[in-house]
C-alpha cells in the first residue's frame, strides 16, 4: 500500500479534531439543521482563521454558503468574512467579488 493510501485510510479511520468538526457540521447540514450546521462551520472556520490557516477557513466558509436555507443576514456575513480573508491573502478580485455579493444579499 502506498503512502497516500495509508494516510487516507488513517484519516478515514481516525479523523483529526478538525476533520471531526467538519464531519459533524456536514451531518447537521444533511439532516436539515442549517442553523446548527452554520454555527459549527463558523466556529470551525474561526478556529482555522485564528491559527493562520486562512486557505482552509475559506474552504469551510465556501462550504457553509452551499446551505440553501441560510437566512440572508448569515449569507451576507459569510460573504463579508470571505472578502476579508481573500484580502488577507492578496486575492483582491475574490475579495471584491465577495464584498459585492455581501451588499447584494
Amino acid at each position: 500500500m502506498d503512502q497516500l493510501a495509508v494516510r487516507e485510510r488513517l484519516t478515514r479511520d481516525q479523523p483529526t479534531q478538525y476533520q471531526q468538526q467538519l464531519l459533524e457540521a456536514n451531518r447537521l447540514a444533511r439532516q436539515g439543521e442549517g442553523d446548527r450546521a452554520y454555527a459549527r462551520y463558523a466556529a470551525f472556520a474561526s478556529t482555522l482563521t485564528e491559527s493562520g490557516e486562512w486557505h482552509h477557513a475559506i474552504t469551510v466558509y465556501r462550504i457553509a454558503l452551499t446551505l440553501t436555507e441560510l437566512p440572508v443576514g448569515i449569507r451576507r456575513e459569510l460573504h463579508q468574512r470571505l472578502a476579508r480573508l481573500y484580502g488577507l491573502i492578496g486575492f483582491e478580485v475574490d475579495a471584491d467579488a465577495h464584498a459585492s455579493l455581501a451588499h447584494q444579499e
